[in-house]
Parts: C-alpha cells; structure tokens; sequence
C-alpha cells in the first residue's frame, strides 16, 4: 500500500470515528442524562428511603433546592389567563412527612411493571404550591395540591398558606379519609397513565354486559330507569378530585375509561361501604365488574385495590 493510500485511509477513519463520538453528544442514553438537581438531596434517614424508591422506580423526589424557573417548564405556551407557579421548598420535618407518605401510601401499593414509562424524571415534594393569575394589578392565588401537567415533573402539596382572598388552606392529613383522599388522587392518575401507555390492557371479558351505544340517564329520580348509567354497568366518573361525578352521556365513556372507573371505585369504597351507597340488589351489573376489576388487578398485575382503600396503619 502506498503513502497515499494510507493517509487516506487513516483520514477516512478519523472522520468515521468523529461522526461516531458526535452522534453520542447529541443522542445520549438515559444512563449518562445529566440531572437537573443533586440526589440525593441530603445524608438523613428519609434521603435513604428516596434512594430506595428511586432505585425501585426511576424518579427522583425532589424536596429542596427548587428555583422559580423550575416549577413553570411546562409542555405548553402561555396564554391570556397563563399563570406562573410557585411553591417553597421543605423543611426537615416536612420532608420526613412528606417521604413517610409517598413511601407508605403511594409506592407501597405500586409496582416498576405499572409505573414504567408513567412516572416523570422528577417529583417535587412541595409546601404551598400554587398558581399566579395576574389580572391588571390584581393577582389571584389558586392552591394546588397535586399537579402533572408539567415538561418532565409531577408535584405534590400537602400543605400551605392561606390564601389572603379566599382564606382556604391545605393542611396535611390527619384522618384515614384524609390520607384515602390524597393518595387516591394520586394513584388514579398513575394508573390512568398505565393504560394510555399499555402497561394495563382492558380484557375483552370486561365489557361483556356493558352497552357503549345507547344513550344513559343520570339525573335525579331516574334511578330506576333501565339506562340510568349505573344500572348499565358505569359507576360515574372521577375527574380532579377522588370523588365520583355522575355520567351525563355514554359518549363520555368508552371500555379504556371504564375500566380506569371501576380501578377508581375498587380503590374509593369497601365492599361494605359501595353496598350501603349502591346496593347490589339494585345494581347488580355495577357490582360484578367491580369484583372482577379488583380480582384482575391482583392476579394480573400484583395490584391490591381493596388494600388501598383500607390504607396503611396511621
């Protein structure tokens, strides 16, 4: 081989490899992502349970050490009513509640094969979050408790300020209701998440019985009525809170949805308790899917519904 060649040669493979090292910058694994924040975040006992949490889940709970800019990265522009979000970081006692919360009520009826592609890269663990509408020279705080809607985190508020025009606050929890509620809020949006992303498939022999096409009824003294939609097999539907609205169209519903519904009723009532609110005389339909809600949730994914709304010992 003559010079020529070789100089070519060794030039060409230069170049290869400096296309190779480049492509690596530009596209890098999730194992070299640089993090936006230091975790964890301290050396106390409850840093050794996010660890642990982190390492079982894949997100870092962030408790401290949040600028302003990092609670507005958001998926969407701001509008004419946008608002600006703020929040304070915590103490230690609060980040010891905080953490024996998410441990004990949270991920300790979670599993990596439901929260795989759910859960963000960050959680903030916050005292008073909320959002900032500016009207003019008037500002209005709206207190937030538990918000997703966000660029790569998720952020949860267990309490905060009062709010110096409505005087509402959110305190942390003190009752088993208490912590049923914030926890359910919690944990249907994760499992919402798990069946838009496929880790929670429907069966096809869930919705045996269940008619998707004929228009329901929903309003008062209609219960009787053979398409009142709970007799049609529809509990109702959560929205914001863990509390069940009524189904006003059976255009608002569709198998994926119901079944998140029926997730949300295992986990929202005991056996006892959906009795006495819809007895199973009455609504035999809405009972069975239940159960085999709840049954499948155990025996597929390892989901203890009936164990979430009884909830850990306080």
């Amino acid at each position: 081989m003559n010079k020529f060649k070789i100089v070519l040669y060794v030039f060409l493979c230069s170049v290869l490899l400096s296309a190779c090292y480049h492509e690596d910058d530009i596209i890098p694994s999730e194992k070299t992502m640089v993090l936006r924040f230091d975790f964890p975040q301290g050396n106390n006992s409850w840093d050794e349970d996010l660890v642990k949490i982190n390492e079982e889940f894949g997100v870092c709970m962030i408790y401290k050490d949040i600028e302003e800019g990092d609670y507005n990265r958001s998926w969407t522009g701001g509008g004419v009513f946008a608002a600006e979000f703020h929040g304070q970081d915590l103490n230690d006692e609060q980040a010891q509640f905080y953490t024996n919360f998410f441990k004990n009520h949270v991920f300790n009826y979670l599993n990596a094969e439901i929260t795989q592609k759910v859960l963000p890269p960050y959680y903030y663990m916050v005292y008073d979050y909320h959002a900032l509408y500016s009207f003019g020279t008037m500002q209005l705080k709206s207190e937030m408790s538990f918000y997703t809607d966000n660029l790569d985190f998720w952020v949860t508020c267990l309490e905060g300020d009062v709010n110096p025009l409505t005087f509402a606050q959110l305190v942390r929890p003190k009752t088993a209701e208490d912590y049923l509620m914030c926890r359910g809020v919690i944990l249907k949006e994760i499992f919402e998440k798990a069946i838009e992303v496929g880790n929670i498939v429907v069966p096809e022999e869930f919705n045996t019985g269940i008619d998707y096409q004929t228009e329901i009824t929903y309003k008062v003294g209609y219960e009787n009525d053979d398409n009142y939609y709970v007799k049609r097999g529809f509990p109702g539907i959560m929205y914001t809170t863990f509390n069940f609205s009524d189904l006003q169209s059976v255009t608002k519903i569709n198998p994926q949805t119901n079944f998140l519904q029926y997730i949300n009723l295992g986990m929202r009532y005991t056996k006892e308790e959906y009795e006495a609110l819809r007895p199973s005389s009455k609504y035999p339909l809405v009972h069975e899917k239940r159960q085999f809600v709840i049954d499948y949730m155990k025996r597929v994914h390892n989901i203890d519904l009936v164990a979430i709304v009884r909830g850990p010992e306080l």
